[in-house]
This record gives C-alpha cells, structure tokens and sequence, in this order.
C-alpha cells in the first residue's frame, strides 16, 4: 500500500500594486515560511527593496519546506515627480510687500520657513531667505527656496516753494532716476512754470521703486517803493530818506551810489532808488529835495 500526503498549496500575497515617490523607496515582504525565494530581478531574500531606479513588475516563486509552489505579481510604479518653484530671487521696495507663490501642486500641504506659516502663499515684508517643503497627496516632497532682499525707497526732493515775478520762471529738476510724470503729463526731468500753481511729481527708479514730491509756485507783484513827498530842508540840516524795506533780503541802490536802505540827505537834487527782492522782483521811486538858503539877518549898528 501507499501513504499519499497532500500538502496545502503556500500562501502568498505580496499585496495591492504600489506607488513610490521620485526619492522615497518601498520594501516588497513575501513573507515567511518559504524555504525558497525567487524574485524575478535575481534576489534570493525574503524582501526586495524597490526606489525608481528598480522600480517596475515584480514576479515572486516561493517554494516551502513540501516543495510546493505558489507566485505572485506586484507593480511598483514611481510617481510624477513634484516641483515647486518659488522664481529666481528677487527684491521689492522699501515700505511695501512682496508675495510668494507656491501653488501648482494638487492636493498639497505646505510648510514655510522661518515663520512656519502654512498657506500656499505668504507676504513677505522683511529681507531675508524663505524656503518651502511641498507635500502633495501622495506625500511626496518638494522644496524651494528664495532670497528676498529689500530696494531703499528713492528721495525726492522738488526743493522749498518758489516765489517769482511777473515774466520770470521758477525752474524744477526731478533728479536722476528712471521716469518722470509732471502734474501736466509731462515726462522730462525738469520743468518750468510761469503761474501760480502747484507742482507735483511722480518718479520711478531702476527698482522700480517710487517716490513723489510737491511745490507751489507763488506771484509776486512788483515791489511797492514810497519815499514820500518832495520836501526841503535848511542849509546845514539833513533829512533821511528811508526806503522801507529791511536790509535782509534786499538789495538798494541809490543814485548817489549808495546800496543802504536808509541815507542821509544835505543837498539839494533828485534822489532815484531801485530795491530788488531774493525772488528778483524790483521796485522803484524818487524824491525831490530842495535846501534853502538861510536868510542873512541884518546887524543894524547905532552911531
């Protein structure tokens, strides 16, 4: 007679296909109580461990201590790799805000450093270096980083308020920068004005930074002189002919060649004076003077 022994068949489930990220790796487990493992890349090991470069079909023999048999199949497939990608580094104006992007990947969570914020997006308002990790649904990783640095704010500086004369012209440089734009469009560096009005300006530098600035032109008449009336005088006394004006801020001359506000007067003649202001306005005027002469008493001598 003959004793006939089956053995149940092995069971082997290395399990549902698998999908690894670009830098991650997977590690395939046939189990124990195999006496033989044979994987269809050559190993001989209970386990295989899988990364993109290998990654692929995986066939399996296992054969137990009854020498029997089973197999099973198992794809490792390497997903799209992720990226993110935050730009080239870049700067913004003083004052102002910058906003880093780090949207494109579906489904992620994101991790910002050095604040920890944890959008898709941050406002940056200081300078310094901000990095990203990207976690997409599959869990897999990317990460960027970015140096953010801040322009100075430009200066501009139109100058103090201008005052000027009928026929004369105030004159306004913008400095040197990228653009210019006048209250009236204009786009030069400077500009003239002729009228009261108020002047302003926008510039742009080569930041891309902006800074604005404004005057006023203001109308000055022409300057009022009154020396007053003609007049006369003794011989041997004097008068003082005033102009009206401070000495700061003016500037005299008399036709006697003297540049003071006030003079002295002991002769008989015209007197013309010309003032003229800081802003080049003038003003002018003249007064008679006549000197008389003193009458001679008569001394009438008794004899």
């Amino acid at each position: 007679s003959v004793n006939l022994i089956v053995h149940s068949l092995p069971v082997l489930d290395l399990g549902t296909d698998v999908t690894i990220c670009p830098t991650s790796q997977v590690t395939l487990d046939a189990g124990t109580g195999f006496s033989k493992y044979i994987w269809s890349d050559s190993s001989r090991l209970q386990t295989v461990n899988v990364s993109a470069v290998n990654a692929g079909e995986f066939n399996l023999l296992v054969i137990d201590a009854n020498n029997c048999f089973a197999r099973d199949t198992i794809e490792v497939v390497v997903a799209k790799e992720s990226s993110v990608d935050l730009g080239l580094d870049t700067s913004f104006c003083e004052g102002g805000t910058l906003t880093i992007d780090a949207l494109g990947i579906e489904s992620s969570t994101y991790a910002w450093k050095p604040n920890g914020e944890l959008s898709a997006s941050i406002e940056v308002v200081n300078v310094g270096t901000y990095s990203v990790e990207v976690r997409d649904h599959m869990g897999c990783i990317a990460r960027d980083t970015i140096t953010i640095n801040v322009n100075t704010r430009p200066v501009l500086d139109l100058g103090a308020d201008i005052t000027i004369c009928p026929g004369t012209t105030a004159n306004f440089d913008g400095g040197l920068f990228s653009s210019y734009l006048w209250q009236d469009g204009g786009t030069s560096v400077s500009y003239n004005g002729k009228t009261a009005e108020t002047i302003f300006l926008d510039v742009v530098d080569s930041n891309g930074c902006t800074a604005s600035d404004t005057a006023e032109i203001f109308m000055s008449a022409s300057l009022p002189v009154k020396l007053g009336n003609d007049t006369s005088l003794c011989m041997g006394d004097s008068v003082l002919v005033n102009s009206g004006y401070p000495i700061i801020g003016y500037t005299f001359l008399w036709d006697n060649g003297s540049a003071a506000p006030i003079i002295s007067v002991t002769k008989t003649g015209t007197y013309g004076l010309v003032i003229k202001d800081d802003f080049g306005c003038s003003g002018t005027d003249s007064i008679n003077l006549l000197i008389n002469v003193v009458p001679i008493t008569p001394v009438i001598i008794a004899i």
